[in-house]
């Protein structure tokens, strides 16, 4: 039996045109450009690529350490001191000035921090040797502050 040789079916019969190189060639389909049926089709994403995984830690981790390290820096800075012998002077004039005493010296702790709202108490001694309490409230900081009436101690 001698049977006449099968090539593909003849064009339109569902087939696409035999190429001519004798071979098949898969119909590209629309959105996978050089993908057929039965190769692997785009390549999935399977979540964020590493490199952007650690951009985003990277980022993360500079705002942390620097965060902290303005943190660590603004407890390192020295705070501002009022000027011990000024306030004694300043004190001692208001209280001569302003309220009409008559005081012989003021002595204030050294070392008070220029922070508004703080409080202190000056030791004002007066010319017939008695002592007074003054209290002393810092108003702002640039180290304005305001002396309030002695009290007797």
């Amino acid at each position: 039996m001698n049977h006449p040789q099968q090539g593909p079916p003849p064009a339109g019969y569902g087939y696409p045109h035999p190429p001519p190189n004798g071979g098949y060639q898969f119909p590209q389909y629309p959105g996978y450009p050089g993908y057929a049926p039965g190769q692997a089709g785009p390549p999935r994403r399977r979540g964020a690529r590493p490199s952007v995984i650690l951009a985003v830690l990277a980022g993360v981790a500079t705002l942390v350490f620097g965060t902290a390290a303005v943190l660590y820096a603004s407890t390192l800075e020295p705070s501002r001191v009022l000027d011990n012998q000024a306030v004694e002077e300043g004190v001692q004039r208001i209280l001569t000035e302003e309220y009409s005493f008559r005081v012989r010296s003021v002595s204030c702790p050294s070392g008070q921090p220029v922070e508004p709202r703080s409080r202190f108490d000056c030791t004002a001694t007066m010319k017939v040797g008695e002592q007074r309490r003054v209290p002393v409230v810092i108003v702002d900081d640039t180290g304005r502050y305001r002396v309030r009436s002695p009290e007797l101690e």
